[in-house]
Formats: C-alpha cells, sequence, structure tokens
C-alpha cells in the first residue's frame, strides 16, 4: 500500500462480513480511489475487485456551531456571560421587556444615546399598554 496507516490514522482492511466501525468512515480501495460515506452503505466483504476496501478510518463529525457562538454585526452581546436573549427567553419576557434588556446591555458598545432614547420609548410603550394612558 502507498500510504502510511499510522501517520494518516487508517486502518488496515483484512476482510470481514461486517463493518468493523459505525458511523461515518472514509474508505481507500485497491484501485486508490477513496469514499466517505456511513459505514453501513458499503460492502465490506468485496474481495477481488479493484473495489476492496483495503483501509478505512473514521470521519470525525463536525460539530454544528451553535446559533449563540454567532454574532452577526458585532461582538456587544458575546461578552456577556449570560446573553441578553437567553435571558429573554429564559424568563419568558415580551417583546417590549426584552428590546428593553437587550438595548441597555448594548448601548455603550453600538448605538449609545440613540439605545437609550430608544428604551425611555419602549418604557413608555409598557407603560401605556399594561397600565393605560396617563393622560
Amino acid at each position: 500500500m502507498n500510504f502510511d496507516s499510522q501517520r494518516d490514522g487508517w486502518n488496515v482492511w483484512e476482510g470481514a462480513d461486517t463493518a468493523p466501525y459505525k458511523g461515518r468512515v472514509e474508505v481507500k480501495y485497491r484501485d486508490a480511489g477513496t469514499e466517505t460515506c456511513h459505514s453501513e452503505e458499503l460492502r465490506w466483504n468485496v474481495m477481488g475487485t479493484n473495489y476492496d476496501i483495503v483501509a478505512w478510518r473514521p470521519v470525525e463529525a463536525v460539530e454544528a456551531v451553535k446559533p449563540l457562538d454567532v454574532q452577526i454585526g458585532g461582538g456587544h452581546y458575546k461578552k456577556y456571560t449570560i446573553q441578553p436573549v437567553e435571558f429573554i427567553t429564559k424568563n419568558k419576557l415580551g417583546f417590549l421587556e426584552g428590546c428593553v434588556i437587550k438595548r441597555i446591555c448594548r448601548y455603550e458598545d453600538k448605538n449609545g444615546r440613540e439605545d437609550l432614547e430608544k428604551i425611555k420609548h419602549e418604557i413608555d410603550l409598557l407603560i401605556e399598554l399594561k397600565y393605560g394612558s396617563s393622560t
């Protein structure tokens, strides 16, 4: 074989009826081709052809990026131990309460006074919608 099985993480395949591993694998064929798929999709017992599996290795699953690990348009929320969206969701806060929380967390890093003005407006809206007009 033309590869260093130790260095590349390949396992030499001597042939058997069943897959040596359950999960995604990369296989090398006798004709030097490779394929990546789930181990149960392969014919492990084919012998005497160019499609013989001569080596295999598990393919590490790529961990999906969690939405809370991504922030589009800046990093003003990522500095917090608990991001505003987590706090708002876990505490089942309403829309306006959530807007106030997110803006108070970011105002120094994003829109400054404009965010504070929006917070005042959202508080006024909240008071009016919850308790009616004060005039």
